[in-house]
């Protein structure tokens, strides 16, 4: 049972930071396929290869951005990545609507391939050092696996209605992305790191503001 105020909050704002992760996914994975062969009708097979080269792309540049994380702040990581998805959203889009494979495969890949990973390679560290080892499964479980209703879960379903209310344009989608990723940074740059070994909480802000009053007193 989390009872301790900072973990409650670090519920709420991995949920939070799980968003735009979630978004981004079953955006290049799952809604992209009924969006280039509904409203684009664009083939079936170069939209599928487009994503399964994706995903082995993704198999290379999870590793490097993993060992990336653990050398940098994993929050910064993150959050960088969130921008980069969601800056990276209307260009890809209007990529796509260029009908020639070789970009598509190109845009597909970049995207879900090369940037996704910046956000989902550090994420399990990430969520990890919100919580105490007393309830770091639960804390981890709640946040990934119930944000995933809406950050994943219903994705395409509001995608497509957006696309639908929207008349086939994509800027409701773009707003959308771009909403949940402002919130997603906002979320994630909010959290306080927990180091997993010695359950020591980082509040740099509180850290730097204590030095600035001795140093006033002094």
């Amino acid at each position: 049972m989390i009872k301790d105020r900072l973990s409650r909050r670090h519920l709420l704002l991995g949920m939070g930071s799980r968003w735009a992760e979630g978004v981004a996914f079953n955006t290049w994975a799952v809604f992209v396929i009924s969006y280039g062969t509904g409203t684009l009708h664009l083939g079936r097979q170069p939209i599928l290869l487009s994503v399964m080269a994706a995903a082995a792309t993704m198999v290379f540049f999870i590793p490097v951005f993993g060992r990336l994380a653990d050398r940098v702040d994993r929050r910064r990581l993150y959050t960088m990545g969130i921008v980069l998805l969601a800056a990276a959203t209307h260009p890809a889009l209007v990529l796509l609507g260029t009908g020639n494979t070789f970009v598509i495969v190109v845009t597909i890949v970049l995207v879900l391939g090369v940037v996704y990973p910046i956000v989902y390679a550090p994420e399990a560290s990430l969520f990890a050092e919100l919580f105490p080892t007393r309830v770091r499964y639960t804390g981890i479980s709640v946040v990934y696996q119930l944000s995933g209703i809406v950050a994943s879960g219903l994705t395409p379903l509001i995608l497509a209605y957006l696309l639908r209310s929207a008349g086939g344009e994509i800027s409701l989608i773009v707003g959308y992305v771009v909403v949940v990723s402002v919130i997603s940074a906002v979320c994630t740059l909010a959290m306080r790191k927990r180091d997993m070994y010695t359950e020591r909480v980082d509040d740099q802000a509180h850290d730097a503001a204590h030095h600035v009053l001795r140093e006033s007193v002094q």
